[in-house]
């Protein structure tokens, strides 16, 4: 914004957006020797330069040229109150937001230009390196689980280095360090993502529920939606494979090919299972009813032939045996499994021609019954096989004969992942331990992750020289040949908070959370790091909402215990003499000794002395959830069936207000004076302008269960709900809009210091964080 008085021979200016804000001014004199000269000598253009976001832990620096020329004053407004007359002044803001930073410069003879520019001065440090549903660390941020909260259920790696996770609610992450670190990719939907491959190092897909396919061309920096047409949506039956950037098929029930990228998909015979061997064959095989064949495609899955089909009495020239399982090893090897159910004997199928013929192999003695039997091979020769009775062998000669595998066994096995013909990881021994061995099971190597007793079946990738191990929707990382391991996804199993049910920050650095498992959280760096602690030993009952009326004095409902009450800013809790143990769901204190709390048995309760003592003031027909007072006379409580109730005299009456409508009303906040809030079930939002007299509903993009909602001023707003809902408004209310947050937990609390910096919680220990108001 510029502005120019008295001195008409100040001339234009010029803006120029880059990593900061560039403002120049040139200035000339009126020609012709009729016009005031500017007092000293005035340079050809002035410039200000200020960061266009600014971190609001640092001092903010800003420059003008100007401050050297003779005759000319210069006057910063940093617009939060404070000036400056320096030319390089530093200034460093109390509080986050946006501000409008001017600059006024005056000569000898009174001439004035003023400049003003934007500069949005954030808590970075926050959300500096975390997993963000917005780009440039902006939108929603991750805090804790690191580095991210979401299920992932499933990793692909291209090669030893570079790989991708996809997750719930649209989540795509990449690593390009075996996965030591990760980073998030937009997805730009917010369905669970199922499966992630790619050709290349810049073409891949992501499928997911809903028939969900997302295409990149360029390493995932973009993704864009495809096409394909399903009807019906088994998303779980389908694999995604790809031949090469053009070239990819889906296999399921419905399967489609695609020739073009994915411009265009194809519906082909269905197939299962589906192995690329070379970028134009592709096998598949089903071991269930009419799918029980083998076909192999040399076209890259345009067109598939039948290389060996089971009939409903067996394999042809082969009565009774039916097809289990098969490896196939490159364009012109494979092996099937079979299993003949007249004599309850496994026996194998080799090729060596594409398919064309099979020759039978059959086992000098299996050490198990052939219906108990599991074997995977890793070449015609070299395979691993688990008995029935949790025992684990070798075959060195294509299955004729078998061995037991070294010092394993001993133990009885239930969950192996086969990596090679000479390692394999095992778990479920009866020992809680992981085991693996490297040397076709010579020698093995024991341990235990994090404490963790590894009952289920762990898959583990060799990447170059890194181990990628997961287990228990966790991810591990070994970078020694698996002596010790760090975790890069997933949460730590020792954090057994439940839900984060309650934040409060003190400022944009130090906190509070509550947690549904009765643990209590605290930070000192804005929530990049929480730690945990008790309430009482060894940790307390089920915690909820926490608030704090000032610095010191704060309450946390306990749904054991009534409500805990702090004098220290949360350093310590105790239960008042006369704390309500009535199944209390929400309270509210005005000021440090005036609050009120409800029940979900009707029950409305108020105290004068901090939670000291409670009187009962009234009781509403049904169960009540929420109570929001602006003041110490005018006070709002609702609860089930749409249930409001209004007092005007501090609870001592409350009458009835008409909400016209029947959900589940959880919350209730005043933005203003006269301005009030309901949210509950199936996204009702209910508003009124006359401090709870009136309501009207406000339609809202979602039918999600609404929780929490806050503002932070009277235009900035949020609310929180399930499936990681949240939405905002700027003015006042008058429109809400869907925020992406990255993630599809339920969200319970919601907290903003400012109208930039907020953080909300949510269930299995999900806390993010904003610096930019989550836009």
């Amino acid at each position: 914004m510029t502005s120019r008085q008295k001195r008409p021979g100040w001339a234009h200016a010029c803006l120029q957006l880059g990593m900061g804000l560039v403002v120049s001014i040139a200035l000339s004199a009126c020609g012709g020797g009729g016009g005031d000269e500017p007092g000293g000598a005035a340079p050809e253009k002035f410039q200000i330069v200020a960061p266009t976001v600014a971190d609001a832990d640092q001092p903010v620096a800003f420059r003008s040229t100007l401050g050297s020329t003779t005759g000319l004053t210069l006057s910063w407004d940093f617009g939060d109150g404070s000036t400056s007359h320096e030319a390089e002044p530093s200034h460093r803001y109390a509080k986050a937001g946006d501000y409008e930073v001017s600059l006024a410069a005056t000569d000898a003879a009174g001439g004035v230009y003023k400049i003003s520019v934007p500069v949005s001065v954030r808590h970075l440090a926050n959300v500096n390196g975390a997993v963000c549903s917005g780009a440039e660390q902006g939108g929603w941020c991750w805090q804790h689980p690191l580095p991210v909260g979401n299920d992932t259920p499933n990793i692909w790696f291209l090669d030893a280095k570079i790989g991708w996770a996809v997750g719930s609610a649209g989540q795509i992450l990449k690593t390009i360090d075996a996965g030591a670190t990760w980073q998030a990719q937009r997805s730009g939907v917010d369905s669970t993502l199922l499966q992630v491959v790619f050709a290349d190092a810049n073409n891949g897909w992501v499928f997911g529920d809903g028939a969900t396919l997302l295409h990149t061309t360029d390493g995932g920096q973009h993704w864009i939606q495809q096409a394909l047409g399903l009807q019906s949506l088994h998303d779980y039956d389908h694999q995604l494979v790809v031949s090469d950037a053009q070239h990819a098929l889906l296999s399921g029930n419905e399967s489609r090919v695609t020739a073009d990228g994915g411009e265009h998909w194809a519906v082909i015979e269905a197939v299962d299972h589906p192995v690329v061997t070379s970028p134009t064959t592709i096998w598949s095989y089903g071991s269930y009813g009419p799918s029980r064949k083998v076909l192999r495609s040399t076209d890259a899955g345009q067109h598939f032939s039948v290389s060996l089909a089971d009939a409903e009495e067996g394999l042809p020239g082969y009565p009774g045996r039916q097809l289990v399982d098969a490896n196939f090893f490159d364009d012109q090897h494979a092996k099937l499994h079979t299993y003949d159910y007249f004599s309850g004997k496994l026996e194998y199928m080799d090729t060596a021609d594409g398919g064309i013929t099979w020759q039978d192999i059959r086992p000098a003695a299996l050490p198990t019954d052939g219906a108990t039997w599991r074997a995977k091979f890793f070449s015609q020769k070299i395979g691993w096989g688990l008995s029935g009775a949790g025992k684990l062998y070798r075959t060195t000669d294509g299955g004729i004969n078998w061995a037991l595998s070294g010092e394993r066994s001993d133990y009885l096995l239930s969950n192996v992942d086969f990596l090679d013909g000479q390692s394999v990881s095992t778990s479920g021994s009866g020992d809680g331990r992981f085991h693996l061995t490297r040397d076709g099971g010579a020698n093995w190597t024991s341990f235990v992750i994090e404490d963790q007793q590894l009952f289920y079946t762990p898959t583990i990738r060799q990447l170059g020289d890194v181990l990628l191990l997961t287990v228990n929707e966790r991810t591990y990382r070994s970078a020694d040949n698996g002596l010790t391991w760090q975790r890069v996804l997933g949460n730590d199993p020792k954090d057994d908070y439940g839900a984060v049910v309650g934040i409060w920050m003190f400022d944009g650095r130090k906190g509070l959370a509550s947690t549904s498992s009765g643990w209590l959280l605290d930070t000192s760096d804005g929530g990049a790091t929480w730690q945990r602690r008790a309430t009482v030993e060894p940790h307390g009952p089920s915690l909820g909402k926490l608030q704090f009326s000032d610095a010191v004095n704060g309450w946390m409902l306990s749904w054991e215990s009534g409500l805990l009450r702090s004098s220290n800013a949360g350093q310590s809790w105790l239960q008042p003499a006369g704390s309500v143990e009535r199944n209390l769901s929400d309270f509210q204190f005005i000021d440090s000794a005036t609050g009120w709390s409800v029940g979900d048995d009707g029950s409305i309760y108020k105290s004068n002395d901090a939670a000291q003592s409670w009187t009962k003031i009234g009781s509403a027909a049904s169960g009540l959830l929420g109570v929001r007072f602006f003041d110490d006379q005018v006070g709002l409580v609702v609860g089930y069936a749409g249930l409001i109730s209004r007092t005007a005299d501090g609870g001592a009456t409350w009458t009835s207000r008409a909400s016209n409508t029947g959900a589940r009303l959880q919350r209730v906040y005043f933005s203003t004076g006269m301005d009030a809030w309901a949210i509950g079930a199936q996204g009702t939002l209910l508003h009124s302008s006359d401090a709870g007299l009136t309501w009207k509903s406000v339609p809202l993009p979602t039918q999600a269960l609404l929780t929490d909602i806050q503002f932070n001023g009277p235009l900035n707003g949020w609310i929180v709900g399930d499936r990681g809902t949240v939405l905002s408004t700027r003015d006042g209310g008058k429109t809400w809009v869907i925020q992406p947050t990255g993630t599809g937990r339920t969200l319970w609390s919601v907290y903003f210091d400012d109208p930039l910096t907020g953080w909300m919680g949510g269930d299995a220990g999900t806390v993010l964080s904003t610096a930019n108001g989550g836009r």
